[in-house]
This record gives C-alpha cells, structure tokens and sequence, in this order.
C-alpha cells in the first residue's frame, strides 16, 4: 500500500467507553483504503454492527464504499478494520471519508446521522 496524507476531521463518541482511531490511508489497485483501529475491542458479535463508508471529492463528486472488514487483534485488546474507497476522478485534490455504524448507505450530506470523518489528500 503507498501512504497518503490525512487529517481527522471527526471523532464523535459513537460507542461510549471505545475510542476509534484512523491508523492509515494510503491506496493499492483496488482503491483508497482507510485503516482503523477501536479500543478497547468490540465485540463481534453485536447485532446490527457495520460499517458504511461515504466520501467526497473537492469537485462535489460522491463516492461509496466498496467494502471492508474489520475484527479483533491478535491480542485482543481492540477492533482492527479497513474500509476501501473508490478512487477518486483524477481532477481530485481531496477526499472527505464519513465512517458511520449501520448497514444502509446514507448520503454524505445526512447531518443526523454522527460520522467519524478523515480528509485524505490525494496528491503523492
């Protein structure tokens, strides 16, 4: 994977007692990949837990993910995950990524929904 810069732009207590942490960004032949990781761990089996992953561009172009994963560490003391992004256009400087738990698609602008947010910059 070859790093990108980033910057966290949000981090709302979406699970009290757990913090999340944007770990990496950087992108390989699939897309970008957003890697993260939650502590202490989650547990994997709480109904109804995902993750959906929302971006935009700095041209107003809106992108959905195209998948992830996540799951506990080796040692148990947290959550690890990657969510992957489309890439961009190639006229884009900027990708604002919204991480939310849920399982349906929402539109970036969805205002009543708290999202962890990253803002990556696409430029090497």
């Amino acid at each position: 994977m070859l790093p990108l810069a980033f910057e966290v732009v949000a981090t709302p207590d979406l699970f009290p007692g757990h913090s999340l942490s944007f770990i990496d960004v950087g992108f390989d032949d699939v897309g970008i990949r957003i890697e993260y990781t939650i502590a202490p761990a989650v547990a994997m089996r709480v109904p109804g837990l995902g993750w959906v992953g929302y971006g935009r561009d700095d041209l107003g172009n809106d992108y959905e993910d195209v998948g992830g994963a996540y799951g506990q560490a080796r040692d148990g003391d947290r959550t690890n995950g990657v969510l992957t992004m489309p890439f961009p256009v190639d006229e884009a400087r900027t990708l604002r990524v919204r991480l939310r738990p849920g399982r349906d698609a929402a539109a970036f602008e969805d205002k009543g929904s708290p999202a962890y947010e990253v803002m990556v910059s696409l430029e090497l």
